[in-house]
């Protein structure tokens, strides 16, 4: 009689060295190093008896100049992604940091996996432990290194300044947390009233907006936030980023003024509250409309008014609304507005997604002009939304755009469901560092509202049939990723394409007169021949066209390929592009474009 497998809970500490199974790594040291592409960790089979998994904390140590992606992962190599982080540099191989990221999931009894990506050879970290938490549970301390609580902070009149506590060091995925990355260029925005006052209707963008949703926040003084609208989260369990705040529903932290806006303020003394760190120092707000309203595209726009201070985080954006179902960052983040109170005149825009989080976001800003604070007025903050783009507005100026062909190569863009919206104002964080004596409280947020538009616009912009489509600018796909082309043109191709990956390409207008021909260049460096189907309305649509695709002797030589269409095609139509006829299984085929010919 064989020995039933052991079973451990989800949510005790695990020791790398422990695994089941170690593919590609080395035990050394009482940890596992060498971690790489491809190489994974078999823990064993786990139970989350305590309810699903919230949190995931690693203990983790990278001297490389790359940069790679940590995944925990239910059933299979392949499984589920549990939760994931990005890791770079931590300041050598034996300086080991504790990372903290958002999970979301699990039920019953898996078996846990840990996988390692990077996309490129060459060991990129060393993994020594991990430990899953639950919704509300304290912060492991993986280092044994003691944890330190914030001193509650002084008042400017205090003449000896109370130290700011360190947090453990981390390299955190935080939630939300802009790249600290070169901000890109951007235009000086004008700054706006100090008084509250309708807003224009959005000025560009496709097709005429239509408002949808609002929230004008005119409810009587001291009145909580519409409870039809607004959920208010409550916890002070450091919400992926070592913040000191415990998050309330009190009138204390959000109520509206009776003025027509609504004020979150952060507020000293931690209401009798226990954080990660012991006794609460601070308290604030944080609403969401998750469950109440979720949107898909469009503009969606704040006045704010904001706070100031050293360590004060106020924060305008959106999750997708599978989160925390489908964990943190897949199911997507979006920052349409944040600001850190040691910048008071810098507004941060972000996305963040499977392999570009935390540290390495999507992400742009905007400074005002000659010294101006976003304290010292109202500004309208927004985003314009469709399936391809994200572009990001400080008063009206566009100042920061994000694109499908923005994102690292082998990676998804997750901006295509619905996302909820979130305000709040953190206090303290390992990105926007924490109170110091300078720092005066209360410090409110002040919204005068939100609106959320939606374009008439009837989707997707058409493309003409005849004219150059990039295969990159792909509406939809299975198996297939986008990478930077050695080809003459530069730009962007698809790769990583076997037998049975596909890219649609929406609304292809062939006109009222049929074209005959295709062209397609491709470059082939696999040694294996397959074919490139051309299908419309699905990947097993109407076969209209197949281009063959034989070797052309590298990855990145290019030649152009013709084939005739077999029947005529008019109108328009979503045209699919499948790999097919490849002897095996392995990627064979590289498209850099396509165009319909005469």
């Amino acid at each position: 009689m064989s020995e039933s497998p052991v079973v451990r809970s989800a949510f005790s500490v695990v020791e790398a060295e422990s695994a089941v199974q170690v593919h590609g790594g080395e035990v050394a040291g009482g940890v596992v190093t060498g971690l790489g592409d491809g190489d994974w960790l078999d823990l064993g089979l786990v139970d989350f008896a305590g309810g699903p998994a919230h949190q995931v904390y690693s203990l983790v140590a990278a001297g490389s100049s790359g940069s790679g992606l940590v995944r925990y992962r239910l059933d299979s190599v392949s499984g589920p992604v549990l939760g994931e982080f990005s890791i770079a540099d931590t300041g050598g191989w034996s300086s080991f940091k504790q990372v903290p990221a958002n999970a979301g999931g699990g039920s019953g009894v898996h078996r846990l996996f840990v996988t390692f990506e990077s996309g490129y050879r060459g060991d990129f970290v060393s993994l020594d432990r991990l430990q899953l938490a639950p919704r509300g549970a304290p912060v492991p301390d993986l280092a044994q290194v003691t944890q330190p609580s914030p001193t509650p902070t002084p008042s400017p009149s205090q003449s000896t300044p109370t130290a700011t506590p360190t947090p453990t060091p981390s390299q955190p995925t935080p939630t939300p947390s802009p790249s600290q990355s070169t901000p890109t260029a951007s235009p000086t925005p004008s700054q706006t009233s100090t008084s509250p006052s309708p807003s224009p209707t959005p000025s560009s963008g496709p097709g005429e907006w239509n408002l949808v949703w609002s929230d004008e926040f005119d409810g009587e003084s001291g009145a909580a936030p519409d409870a039809d609208k607004w959920t208010a989260e409550q916890g002070g369990w450091g919400w992926g980023n070592q913040e000191w705040q415990y998050y309330t529903d009190s009138r204390e932290n959000s109520a509206q003024s009776g003025d027509g806006d609504l004020k979150i303020t952060a507020r000293q003394g931690g209401a009798g509250q226990q954080c990660w760190y012991g006794p609460c120092s601070h308290t604030s707000a944080r609403l969401v409309t998750k469950g109440k309203f979720e949107q898909q595209y469009g503009r969606v726009e704040a006045r704010i008014k904001l706070p100031e201070g050293q360590g004060i985080w106020p924060a305008f954006w959106m999750l997708g609304s599978d989160f925390p179902e489908t964990a943190w960052p897949n199911s997507g983040e979006i920052d349409i507005m944040e600001n850190i109170g040691k910048e008071p005149g810098t507004a941060y825009g972000n996305i963040h997604g499977p392999g570009y989080s935390g540290c390495c976001g999507i992400v742009g800003s905007t400074t005002l002009p000659d010294g101006e604070k976003l304290a010292d007025a109202f500004h309208r903050f927004a985003i314009e939304w469709d399936e391809n783009s994200i572009t990001w507005f400080l008063d009206d100026q566009p100042f920061h755009r994000a694109t499908k062909s923005d994102i690292p190569a082998g990676t998804q863009w997750v901006f295509d469901h619905e996302f909820f919206i979130l305000l709040n104002v953190a206090v303290g964080g390992s990105w926007p560092g924490y109170p110091d004596a300078t720092t005066q409280f209360p410090q409110s947020m002040t919204v005068d509202y939100v609106r959320v538009y939606a374009s008439d616009d009837p989707g997707p912009a058409v493309k003409p049939a005849r004219e150059r489509i990039e295969a990159e600018d792909y509406d939809a796909q299975s198996g297939v990723r986008a990478e930077a082309s050695e080809d003459t043109d530069a730009g962007r191709n698809i790769g990583w394409i076997a037998n049975g990956d596909w890219a649609q390409y929406r609304r292809v207008d062939f006109g009222q007169d049929a074209p005959s021909s295709l062209r397609m260049r491709l470059a082939n460096g696999s040694g294996l021949t397959g074919n490139v189907e051309v299908r419309l309305d699905a990947p097993d649509g109407e076969l209209i066209a197949t281009m063959p695709a034989a070797p052309t002797g590298g990855w990145q030589t290019w030649e152009t390929a013709q084939a005739n269409l077999t029947q005529p095609v008019t109108g328009e139509h979503d045209v699919y592009l499948v790999a097919s006829g490849a002897p095996s299984g392995d990627d064979f085929i590289n498209i850099n474009w396509f165009r319909f010919t005469d």
